[in-house]
């Protein structure tokens, strides 16, 4: 079948299951005078879709009623008044209403069954879903206020309304980061861990189920399909129509989609897709244009979600946590997934907390990464307090190597100074008449003095050059002063070498 034929028949397909069955029919017989292959084709989609539906609506569907109108705005039923049409489900219309009984006003959404689909089955059905919203008390899931009758015998039941919009529309509108989709995700799973405890499966989560109103609270909607586990306390409440509502396949289970009995670990893969469509903005795979009877074998074939693969601003921290969660929550067998949405929740909020996620393989690698990051600022103020005290560590340390140099350079000099003053003693005492060499009575001039010490001390200091260079330059330096510059050369150069 070539892919213009196919999208063809499933179009029709869709909108044909949302008719109610008279509908259906006339639309049926009339395509078939157009292209009766089509027609048949169509027939056999429904007719797999739910068998057991329509075998019982076959035999009724010449003595249907055409289905009535909308209800007009201003229409009265029971204590509600009309406002206007909010949506049109396979089975029922849904109404904005105000009751206005003199006691209080209140608007709500208003079910009512479709004329032509009010069948024994139909209306069984629409009761278990009036008795599993009454069941259910919980701030993340739309209130049922009322229910009654017709005068005619029509079903109806009121609930909370939500002007809200779908999760996924309100945080692309809104502009919501990642932590904020992940706050709603959390919502969104407290809302079926309530009905998980109260044995309810709604088998039916996808975004335009889940509204989001404008204080940001999440409303879990729609139960028109919703399944209880306890069918022995409520066996109409069994029942299942997929009939007339299709389900919605890129977000179905694959147990669903073969058609096997549900459990809870169905709404956990919905909730996997629906978690990767807040994560990155797309469905994880595209059934749309794959056929009904090929689907089971579509699935099955199916490659694991990595939401970090998508484009989006935040895709980086998407790897690892987030990545392992959708896939553990979508994993094709439902024994491998999470075991409840309450665990599903707790893996979020320890990565949202920055802790290891129950779903990752425990190691010491992955617990010290993690705290790390959830750890970053206090260790980047450790680690900055560190290498400033490492710093002043080797500040302190050089500045007192180069304390103990000056010092020990302050130590040679006064070392050196009192080793010339020795000299200089020593000279005097060699020129003294009474321990010296010169006689009492001579006068002694300064060049004689000079030259008197000059030969003496230059062997005499022959073992110490520093001291020898500084008595070199002290006494090149008086000869020049006496003019005696022939004296004061060999001194100069003297002192020169031994201070290289």
């Amino acid at each position: 079948m070539d892919p213009q034929r196919w999208r063809q028949l499933q179009d029709r397909f869709d909108d044909l299951a949302e008719r109610p069955a008279a509908e259906r029919e006339a639309e049926l017989r009339r395509i078939a005078q157009e292209d009766p292959d089509l027609a048949a084709e169509l027939r056999a989609m429904l007719a797999a879709d739910d068998t057991a539906f329509l075998e019982e609506a076959a035999g009724s569907l010449d003595d249907l009623p055409p289905a009535d109108p909308e209800l007009a705005p201003g229409t009265q039923m029971g204590f509600y008044r009309i406002v206007r049409t909010l949506g049109e489900g396979g089975m029922g219309m849904v109404y904005l209403a105000e009751r206005d009984d003199g006691h209080f006003r209140r608007q709500v959404a208003l079910k009512v069954i479709k004329r032509g689909m009010d069948t024994h089955r139909v209306i069984r059905r629409f009761r278990a879903e009036r008795q599993i919203l009454a069941s259910l008390a919980h701030p993340n899931i739309g209130h049922l206020y009322d229910g009654g009758m017709t005068d005619d015998g029509v079903p109806y039941f009121a609930m909370e309304y939500v002007d809200g919009l779908p999760i996924d529309r309100y945080c692309e509108r809104n502009g919501l980061g990642l932590r904020e989709r992940l706050d709603l995700m959390r919502d969104v799973c407290a809302a079926v861990q309530h009905a998980h405890q109260n044995l309810i499966v709604h088998r039916d989560l996808k975004p335009s189920n889940v509204l989001v109103d404008g204080e940001g609270t999440v409303k879990l909607l729609d139960f028109g399909i919703a399944k209880l586990l306890d069918a022995r306390a409520h066996p109409e409440e069994s029942m299942t129509l997929t009939g007339l509502r299709p389900l919605t396949p890129d977000f179905a289970s694959p147990e669903q989609v073969r058609g096997e009995p549900l459990t809870t670990a169905a709404d956990i893969y919905s909730l996997g897709v629906l978690l990767h469509v807040l994560l990155t903005g797309a469905r994880p795979h595209d059934l749309t244009t794959v056929p009904p009877h090929e689907l089971a074998a579509a699935v099955e074939a199916l490659p694991r979600p990595r939401p970090s693969q998508a484009q989006v601003p935040w895709r980086s921290r998407l790897k690892g946590d987030l990545d392992t969660i959708v896939q553990v929550a979508m994993h094709p067998a439902p024994r491998r997934r999470y075991h409840s949405a309450e665990a599903l929740s707790d893996d979020l909020r320890q990565h949202l907390r920055g802790h290891p996620i129950a779903a990752r393989r425990d190691s010491m690698q992955y617990r010290t990464w993690k705290f790390v990051r959830r750890n970053r600022l206090g260790l980047g103020l450790v680690t900055g307090l560190f290498l400033v005290t490492l710093i002043f560590a080797v500040a302190s340390g050089r500045q007192a190597r180069l304390i103990n140099r000056q010092a020990e350079s302050l130590a040679r000099e006064r070392d050196r100074a009192e080793d010339v003053s020795g000299v200089l003693v020593d000279m005097f005492d060699v020129s003294d008449p009474i321990y010296g060499s010169v006689e009492r009575g001579d006068t002694l001039r300064v060049r004689d003095f000079l030259q008197l010490n000059e030969q003496r001390l230059m062997t005499q200091l022959a073992d110490q050059p520093e001291l020898k260079a500084t008595v070199c330059h002290l006494m090149a330096r008086l000869y020049g002063n006496l003019g005696l510059y022939d004296r004061a050369e060999p001194l100069i150069r003297e002192s020169l070498a031994l201070r290289r």
